[in-house]
């Protein structure tokens, strides 16, 4: 009896055992599994993150790139306007001291030439002045031109002209002008494009030296 006792005692532990040992193999199969997963997503998450970080980085730098593109563009612009505003006054200052009175008397003599070809000509005529050069520029032309006055030819100061002068036709709006401002204008036209061509080369040879 005691034997019978003793074998189901150790068979019951024996059984137990082996239960307790299958169901620690089972939970840690599925703890093994559980972090499996979880290491899975998190790698998963992770790749997302990095992918998305990625993609944020390339649209910053594209956006950098552009804002960098654009400031450039504005820099050359303001460059190349101030270069262009220096350089008006200066052709404007150059211009006005290429026209003293001396030599407002000889374009004067052509003009007249020009368009003053007979006695009605001239009467539809006026030769608009600055108020600077008005008082000498009258004596020459009434030593030289007082016939012309005479027939209508008139010769008058205008306010807003500084230097040179402008031909105003009576009976009509057309005005040929020859002022330092209009001749100022004419010379900068044709420099624009040569001043846009220095600003851009000189921009590209600083941004080689900058690469160097």
């Amino acid at each position: 009896m005691a034997e019978e006792l003793q074998s189901l005692i150790s068979r019951i532990q024996s059984e137990g055992v082996a239960k307790a040992q299958k169901e620690a193999e089972a939970i840690k199969a599925e703890a093994k599994q559980r972090a499996a997963q979880i290491v899975k997503q998190a790698h998963t998450e992770a790749a997302a993150k990095l992918k998305e970080a990625e993609e944020e980085a390339a649209l910053f730098q594209e956006r950098a790139g552009k804002t960098l593109e654009q400031a450039a563009r504005d820099l050359l612009i303001t460059v190349g306007r101030g270069t262009e505003k220096i350089m008006e006054e200066i052709v404007r200052d150059a211009v006005r001291e290429a026209l003293p009175v001396s030599v407002l008397e000889n374009m004067l003599v052509k003009v007249v030439e020009a368009y003053v070809a007979d006695d009605e000509a001239a009467a539809r005529i006026d030769l608009l002045i600055s108020e600077d050069d008005q008082k000498e520029l009258t004596r020459f032309f009434r030593s030289r031109f007082r016939r012309r006055l005479e027939q209508g030819l008139d010769l008058r100061p205008e306010g807003a002209i500084d230097k040179g002068f402008k031909v105003s036709y009576k009976d009509t709006r057309l005005t040929h002008d020859f002022t330092a401002e209009a001749i100022a204008e004419a010379l900068m036209n044709f420099l624009r494009p040569d001043l846009g061509e220095i600003v851009h080369r000189v921009a590209r040879e600083s941004a080689g030296d900058k690469t160097k």
